[in-house]
């Protein structure tokens, strides 16, 4: 009797953790269990997301006094926001929008002071770091925030309200904006409310911060990546091989803590429809997704062998990666010859690529054309700005690359049979800052080359002399030497 106790027990522990996992798929995902989103910030340093509400003589910032908060206490809606960009965009991808509203109540039919104007200062903080105005008054820094309806004083409107409690009020509402954080910033944002206010006799004006609210920016981030492999590779599997995909997921989009979402999707590139892979309905995660290739992943005759894989959240497609199919790697073409007219070039001049294949022996299927993709690279972006078809062999391509930066150039053979190559030719190239002065190279054979050598041999001349005579080894022939008188 008692080990069937038991096992009715644990069966009823088993059947409970099911229920609360279904209703909170988080609920056993310790990554996710941070009450500040991992953004490194304290609650304390944005005062437990709760707005200051302050007092000037009778107006009161975004508050009515009474038991009723009523009609809306707040300068922003939410208290979370999510900051998620694609490595493949040149600015950097916005956040949500942030839309800020203030304004001031009267709680008295006496008044000695009258707001006129009021404006919005926004700042950004991030872990380890001190506050950073990025909006003021007419001031907007472009490097973190993009504002809708303007800077500068805005004109307070007039607005009689009745409470529920039945006394009459006055309430001067502020146009509202909306502010957008450029890129994946991560932190946090304090956002304060500033009216300009006229004292009774009209001499004096001063400004008073009337209300405060802060809101955390969280990382919209996702990253895929093929298990062992660099970003920027682009690994070839056979049909009906499990491909690894390793998926970091921060948060989805603005329904945080309720139904967020992720979706890992596959795009074959020769024109057939894409399918979803996997759906979380959970958020900050880290993973590997095993999938296997369907046996027509890859067909004969196919224009474009390779698959986009692709992370995406309810706000964005955060990332996404390629993969190459093929019936059998033995068949696939030779990796091309591939030159470059340039290695190193400023910004808005032209790179002209040369390439040229020659035929699996085992197939004897003829090159039919090149697929060229050019992608940058570094730790925080993958921005892909060239996947070109060239069809001459040998075939040239000339295009202008859109940005500073390093990138690889890869080329794969194509045969008529629709198979690529396994590895690409690969060429990196750096792009300078536009007004950058080009180190000019040493040609060999030149007249550099030779001054060069003639100083050096001059140094070690003069070198060699000083020490043999400072050790009095060095000595006059006896021919030139004068004699003694």
């Amino acid at each position: 009797m008692q080990e069937k106790s038991k096992f009715v027990l644990i069966i009823a522990v088993v059947v409970v953790a099911i229920l609360l996992f279904s209703t909170n798929p988080n609920l056993f995902n310790p990554l996710a269990a941070d009450p500040t989103y991992h953004t490194g910030i304290p609650l304390a340093d944005v005062n437990n997301l709760k707005t200051l509400h302050y007092v000037e003589d009778v107006w009161h910032g975004n508050d009515i006094p009474g038991t009723v908060d009523w009609p809306d206490k707040e300068l922003m809606a939410d208290t979370v926001y999510v900051t998620s960009f694609s490595g493949a965009t040149l600015t950097g991808a916005l956040s949500e929008r942030i839309a800020i509203q203030g304004n001031v109540y009267e709680n008295s039919g006496i008044e000695t002071n009258i707001p006129e104007t009021a404006y919005y200062k926004v700042e950004l903080k991030e872990a380890g770091r001190d506050w950073i105005t990025i909006v003021d008054l007419n001031v907007v820094d472009t490097r973190y925030a993009k504002v809708t309806g303007g800077v500068g004083s805005k004109t307070l409107n007039y607005n009689p309200v009745t409470p529920p409690w039945g006394d009459s009020y006055q309430r001067m509402d502020c146009p509202a904006i909306q502010v957008q954080i450029v890129g994946a910033h991560v932190g946090a944002l304090r956002i304060s409310f500033v009216v300009y206010f006229r004292g009774f006799l009209g001499i004096e004006h001063w400004y008073k911060t009337m209300s405060r609210d802060y809101c955390y920016l969280i990382s919209g981030q996702g990253a895929i990546n093929i298990a062992g492999h660099a970003r920027t590779d682009v690994v070839m599997f056979e049909n009906g091989e499990t491909v690894p995909i390793q998926v970091t997921a921060d948060y989805s989009g603005p329904a945080i803590g309720e139904s967020g979402k992720w979706q890992l999707w596959a795009f074959p590139q020769d024109g057939r429809p894409g399918m979803m892979l996997k759906e979380w309905t959970y958020d900050y995660f880290r993973e590997t997704y095993n999938w296997k290739l369907p046996d027509n992943a890859w067909v004969r005759g196919t224009s474009d062998s390779k698959w986009r894989i692709e992370l995406r959240n309810t706000l964005f497609s955060t990332d996404a990666i390629m993969v190459n199919t093929i019936d059998v790697r033995a068949n696939a073409p030779p990796t091309p010859k591939v030159t470059a007219s340039v290695t190193q070039l400023s910004l808005n001049n032209q790179v002209t690529i040369t390439m040229s294949g020659e035929i699996n022996s085992l197939t004897n299927e003829s090159i039919s054309y090149f697929w060229v993709r050019c992608v940058y690279f570094s730790d925080n972006d993958n921005y892909q700005f060239l996947y070109q078809k060239v069809t001459v062999s040998p075939g040239t391509l000339t295009f202008t690359p859109p940005k500073a930066g390093k990138f690889k150039v890869q080329v794969w053979s194509h045969d008529v049979a629709g198979r690529e190559s396994e590895k690409p030719a690969e060429i990196t190239i750096e792009v300078l800052p536009s007004g950058a002065i080009l180190p000019t190279p040493i040609i060999p054979g030149g007249w550099e080359i030779w001054l060069l050598f003639a100083i050096i041999i001059i140094v070690i001349i003069g070198v060699v002399m000083y020490f043999y005579q400072k050790r009095g080894m060095w000595k006059t022939p006896k021919l030139f030497r004068r004699k003694k008188r």
